[in-house]
């Protein structure tokens, strides 16, 4: 699954095996073995492989693999449209559903949550939640494709976005992050 998320962002990319091989400091071979599921990408392997890859296609893969699936999928099935004005539009519309949803139950959620009763936590979950899974999976998209059209970094935006919440003072820069960069 991985390796088939990797060929598919080198090829977007217009990168080589060879290069990929050279980036990540491993041999042609092995990637080749990687993309053509015969091994597996290492643990230790993998956010080295996103940060050098750098494209929105594997990060997503990537996320997925981990999270066991917890988290936006590519849409990339044979109704999706994949043009960027598309991906906006469809992101401001599943945006706007979801901020709609809130407002319209957010008494629901300023209730105590020991007090909420098995309709509420289903209201909850079908109209605000599921509006908003829908609005990120969205947004992710639209990043990811707009990232690729314009060949912006996602891992420099990503990086960016970290680094202002922490100097706000609403996250504290970890360890992995400061690393990365």
């Amino acid at each position: 699954m991985l390796g088939g998320a990797l060929k598919e962002a080198r090829m977007e990319l217009g990168l080589t095996q060879a290069f990929v091989a050279y980036k990540v400091n491993v041999s042609e071979s092995l990637v080749k073995e990687w993309e053509r599921g015969k091994r597996f990408i290492q643990d230790a392997m993998k956010p080295v492989l996103a940060r050098k890859i750098d494209c929105g296609k594997f990060y997503m893969a990537l996320k997925s693999l981990v999270t066991g699936g917890v988290s936006s999928p590519e849409l990339d099935g044979p109704m999706v449209d994949k043009h960027r004005n598309i991906a906006v539009d469809k992101a401001v519309e599943e945006m706007l559903e979801a901020v709609e949803a809130i407002k319209n139950q957010k008494t629901l959620l300023y209730a105590p949550p020991e007090l909420a009763t098995k309709e509420t936590r289903e209201t909850i979950r079908e109209t605000i939640l599921h509006q908003s899974v829908e609005a990120l999976t969205g947004i992710d998209n639209m990043i990811m494709w707009i990232c690729s059209d314009y060949g912006i970094s996602p891992a420099e935006l990503w990086d960016m976005h970290h680094r202002e919440l922490a100097e706000k003072g609403y996250t504290k820069e970890r360890a992995a992050t400061r690393a990365a960069r």
